[in-house]
């Protein structure tokens, strides 16, 4: 379990599940009749990851306590953001900026001082649909997951799901829903998972 603090100003803690695709519609009636309610409208979430000598894919596989992980995230038509991901004995820090760009193929990734030296590796894609219930616990459901190597046009797809429970660190998980849906904590990296699924779909070394 992970804590995010957005802008290092608000802290919160991370529950990721992984289910398979046939449950989707199960899993989300259940969440709605959990007191879950859509927090707003579904929408595709692009990310392009960064890394060296795959140094942040192996910190994560090997559990490393303090780690950063960088990454340009955008929705379809909007503006593309810098998020830098910090993880210190648990707890986690999220910094996000604006790049004014909406294009990923417009920008120069030589005027960002934090990406010198790094590559990026692995891009995806996935719909996301957003719940959220009175105490303010969110739920996302991350759907039709697909990743490929950047500038490379061969997708790979997930046969997975994910879901994410995000709440404060005043709030509890919602026990009642966690059992209903009967799931196992996971840890779970898009990036990571991207990574292996593209690794054992192509040889990737004679690229």
């Amino acid at each position: 379990m992970e804590i995010f603090m957005e802008n290092q100003a608000s802290k919160r803690k991370e529950l990721k599940y992984v289910f398979e695709l046939k449950d989707y519609t199960v899993f989300k009636r259940i969440i709605m009749e959990n007191g879950y309610r859509k927090n707003h409208s579904k929408n595709f979430v692009n990310n392009l990851y960064f890394d060296k000598d795959l140094s942040s894919f192996n910190e994560n596989i090997e559990g490393i306590s303090e780690r950063t992980k960088y990454r340009f995230r955008w929705y379809d038509k909007q503006e593309i953001f810098l998020e830098e991901k910090i993880k210190k004995a648990g707890i986690g820090f999220k910094n996000r900026r604006p790049t004014g760009f909406h294009r990923i193929e417009d920008i120069d990734l030589s005027i960002y001082k934090k990406l010198k030296g790094l590559n990026p590796v692995v891009q995806n894609r996935y719909l996301r649909e957003y719940f959220i219930n009175l105490k303010g616990i969110r739920i996302t459901l991350d759907s039709i997951i697909k990743f490929k190597q950047p500038n490379s046009l061969r997708v790979v797809n997930s046969n997975l799901n994910i879901m994410e429970i995000k709440y404060s660190i005043e709030n509890q998980p919602d026990k009642k829903l966690l059992n209903s849906l009967n799931l196992k904590l996971t840890k779970y990296s898009k990036y990571v998972n991207g990574y292996e699924l593209i690794c054992n779909k192509y040889d990737i070394t004679k690229r």
